[in-house]
């Protein structure tokens, strides 16, 4: 048996696809599909904690505690003084641990200032505080 002829065109040109390179780049891709296939579907085995409360937790509200320029210290808005703001939050947190200040500062207010106001409520046992990073306006 003979192998057939290629058809060629009056030009010359033959009429027929080369599938060599073809199936080389199918076969390549193929290869590479195999090997990065078990990379992808590799599994963690994670154990995570069992849940005891059906519910979630609410959200318990944050103390904002702020700073104005003129040294007035507020708590929720109230003016307080800082024997004022130990003695209210030493409570909130007798009551609840977790308990959440935002620490507020008017741009003006000096370093010194603030870290007066850090001493007061790590005095009165805050442990979460927070600082608001938008300036007081006074």
């Amino acid at each position: 048996m003979a192998a057939p002829m290629l058809e060629m065109d009056d030009d010359g040109v033959m009429a027929e696809i080369n599938m060599t390179p073809l199936v080389d780049v199918m076969l390549v891709l193929l290869i590479i599909f195999m090997i990065t296939m078990p990379v992808i579907t590799r599994q963690i085995d994670v154990t995570l904690p069992a849940s005891t409360s059906a519910e979630p937790a609410t959200e318990q509200q944050a103390y904002l505690v702020q700073v104005r320029a003129d040294g007035q210290w507020t708590l929720d808005g109230a003016a307080v003084t800082p024997v004022l703001l130990a003695q209210q939050l030493a409570d909130a947190v007798s009551d609840a641990p977790d308990t959440r200040v935002h620490l507020a500062g008017d741009t003006a207010v000096d370093y010194g200032e603030m870290m007066r106001v850090m001493d007061v409520l790590r005095g009165a046992g805050v442990t979460n505080l927070g600082f608001v990073t938008d300036a007081v306006n006074g």
